[in-house]
C-alpha cells in the first residue's frame, strides 16, 4: 500500500512473499519498492530481506517501524490505523515459527523485547536516508540469522516427524485398543460358552446318577425276584424228587403184586392139575 517513510517523505510498497510446507512456513521474505523520489537512490536496488520485524506504538495509530536485519531502521507512516495493523498481521503471520494451524486471535505475532538495546539502532528523524550497519556487523547478522534459521526449520522438521510418530503411536494404541476390546470381547464369550459347557455337564452329571440310583434299584428288584424265583424252583426240585421216589416205590410194589399175581396164576394151574 501506500507507505510514507518519516525520514524522507518516500512512498514505499511492501511485498511479502511466504512459503509454507508440513503446516509450517518455510521461507518467507518482504520486498521493499520505492514508488516515489527519494535522494537516497540506494533503496531502488534493494535486495528482499528474509529477517525482519516490526515495531508499533499503539498511541500512534498510523506509524511502525519496519526492522531488517540487512536495511536497518525504517520509520513508516501508513494511510490509516487499519492499513497499519493488516500490513502487521500480515508481516507477523509471514514471521511466525510455530505451526500455522495452531494460530488463534491470542496468538502473540510480535514477541515483546526485554530493552531497547536488542533492536537495531533507531534512525535519525532529521537524516534523510536509512541508516545501516556496517558491513562486516550484517555479514554476522546474516549468519546468525541464518543459522538460527537451520535450527528453526530442523526443530520444525524434528516437530513434523515427531507429530507423525505420535500420530502412528495414536494410531497403533487405538489399534491395539480395538484388538483388546475385540480379545475381551472374545475371551467373555469363550467364558460363557464354557459356563454353559460346565452347567450342562453337571446336569448330565446329575442325570447319571439319577439314571444309575434308579437302575440299582431296578436291579434290587429283579435279583429279589430271582431270588424268590430260585426258591421256589427250589422247592418244587425237592417236590419232583420226593415224587419220583414215591413213584419209584409204587413202581416197586407194583412189580411185587405183579409178581404175585403171576406165582398166584401158577399155584391156581397147579392145583386145577392136581385136582
Amino acid at each position: 500500500g501506500n507507505l510514507r517513510s518519516m525520514d524522507d517523505l518516500t512512498n514505499f510498497r511492501l511485498k511479502i512473499v511466504v512459503s509454507s510446507s508440513d503446516d509450517f512456513i518455510s521461507f518467507s521474505s518482504v520486498f521493499i519498492d520505492k514508488v516515489g523520489s527519494s535522494t537516497d537512490e540506494s533503496l531502488d536496488e534493494m535486495e528482499p530481506a528474509s529477517h525482519f520485524a516490526a515495531v508499533a506504538d499503539p498511541a500512534k495509530p498510523r506509524l511502525f517501524d519496519l526492522i531488517c536485519s540487512s536495511h536497518g531502521r525504517l520509520r513508516l507512516d501508513a494511510a490509516n490505523r487499519k492499513s497499519r495493523e493488516s500490513l502487521l498481521l500480515a508481516l507477523g503471520i509471514a514471521s511466525f515459527k510455530g505451526k500455522l494451524s495452531s494460530l488463534t486471535p491470542e496468538s502473540n505475532l510480535f514477541p515483546s523485547y526485554v530493552n531497547e538495546a536488542e533492536l537495531p539502532a533507531e534512525s535519525d528523524p532529521s537524516s534523510s536516508k536509512l541508516h545501516q550497519s556496517p558491513h562486516n556487523s550484517h555479514a554476522e547478522m546474516h549468519r546468525l540469522l541464518e543459522s538460527k534459521d537451520i535450527a528453526i526449520t530442523k526443530l520444525q522438521q524434528e516437530l513434523v516427524r515427531v507429530g507423525k510418530e505420535l500420530d502412528s503411536y495414536r494410531d497403533s494404541e487405538r489399534l491395539s485398543k480395538d484388538a483388546l476390546e475385540r480379545c475381551e470381547a472374545t475371551r467373555d464369550e469363550k467364558i460363557k460358552t464354557i459356563e454353559g459347557l460346565n452347567k450342562a455337564q453337571s446336569d448330565a452329571k446329575i442325570t447319571h446318577e439319577r439314571t444309575v440310583k434308579a437302575l440299582m434299584n431296578e436291579k434290587a428288584v429283579l435279583q429279589a425276584a430271582v431270588e424268590a424265583r430260585d426258591g421256589k424252583i427250589e422247592g418244587l426240585t425237592n417236590q419232583a424228587a420226593k415224587l419220583e421216589s414215591r413213584a419209584s416205590q409204587r413202581s416197586e410194589h407194583l412189580s411185587n403184586i405183579e409178581s404175585l399175581k403171576s406165582n398166584l396164576v401158577q399155584t391156581q394151574k397147579k392145583l386145577s392139575s392136581a385136582e
